[in-house]
C-alpha cells in the first residue's frame, strides 16, 4: 500500500477504533530471540524500528520455594507473623509485571488501531533506554511544562496523546496515555487506574520538574507496520 493511502487508512482507523474496538494494523517485528531465561522471566529481543528492543515477558506466575523463603524471610524483618504466599501474593506480583512504559503504549497504540501486543501486553515490562529509543522514533514532541507553578498541573491536554513525566536529571520517571479527560495511569506493582486529575498522578511522582505531551508520528511508524 502506498505510504500516503497508509497514513489515511490508519487515521481513519483511529476514529473507528474507538467505537469499533477493532485492529487493523499490527507491529511488523523482523525477529524475535530469546536472550536468557531466567526464574520467573524470559529476556525477548524484539528487531523493530531497525533496532533492538529487549522486553521482559513474565512466566505465568506458580508460587515456588523462593517465594516462600521471601515471604518468611519479610515476616521475620518486619516482626510479623509468617502468611504463607497466597492469591493475593500472586495478585501483587502480576500487577508488578508491567510498568507504566509498556502500559501506556499498550493503550495508545491498541486506541489507534494498532494490535502491539506482541511486545506491550499485561505480561512485560520495558527498560527506560528502550523507551527513550521508542520515544525518539515514533512520536512527536508538542509540548513541554513545567510543574511550576502549580496552575500548570491543571492544564488541559489533546486527545491521543502521550504524557512523560521527567524529573530534574532528564529521565522520564512516568509515561501514561491520555484521552478525554482520563489519565491512563500505571503506578507500580499496582493495577492501571483510569485518573481524571494530572495532580493525582503528580503526587505519586512528585519529583517530576517537566510534562510532556507527544503524539505518535504516523510518518514515522507506518513503515513498521503491516495489514492485519
Amino acid at each position: 500500500m502506498n505510504k500516503i493511502l497508509l497514513v489515511a487508512s490508519i487515521l481513519f482507523c483511529q476514529r473507528a477504533y474507538a467505537q469499533q474496538n477493532t485492529f487493523n494494523y499490527k507491529l511488523k517485528i523482523n525477529k524475535i530471540d530469546t536472550l536468557e531465561e531466567k526464574r520467573k522471566m524470559y529476556d525477548v529481543k524484539f528487531d523493530w524500528l531497525d533496532s533492538s528492543t529487549t522486553v521482559q515477558q513474565w512466566k505465568p506466575f506458580a508460587i515456588d520455594s523462593i517465594d516462600i523463603l521471601g515471604a518468611k524471610k519479610f515476616a521475620k524483618a518486619a516482626k510479623l507473623a509468617y502468611k504463607a504466599p497466597d492469591s493475593s501474593w500472586a495478585k501483587f506480583h502480576i500487577n508488578q509485571t508491567q510498568n507504566c512504559y509498556v502500559n501506556s503504549q499498550e493503550h495508545l497504540l491498541s486506541y489507534n488501531g494498532i494490535d502491539a501486543s506482541v511486545m506491550f501486553n499485561a505480561k512485560t515490562t520495558i527498560g527506560i533506554e528502550d523507551f527513550k529509543k521508542i520515544l525518539n522514533s515514533i512520536y512527536l514532541l508538542n509540548e513541554r511544562i513545567p510543574t511550576k507553578p502549580k496552575k500548570n498541573l491543571k492544564k488541559t491536554f489533546p486527545d491521543n496523546s502521550l504524557i512523560v513525566f521527567r524529573n530534574k536529571s532528564n529521565w522520564p520517571i512516568h509515561a501514561m496515555f491520555h484521552n478525554a479527560g482520563v489519565y491512563y495511569s500505571k503506578y507500580g506493582a499496582s493495577s492501571f487506574k483510569e485518573e481524571t486529575s494530572l495532580k493525582v498522578v503528580f503526587e505519586h511522582y512528585w519529583d517530576t520538574v517537566f510534562i510532556e505531551v507527544y503524539e505518535l508520528d504516523w510518518e514515522k511508524l507506518t513503515p513498521y507496520l503491516e495489514e492485519i
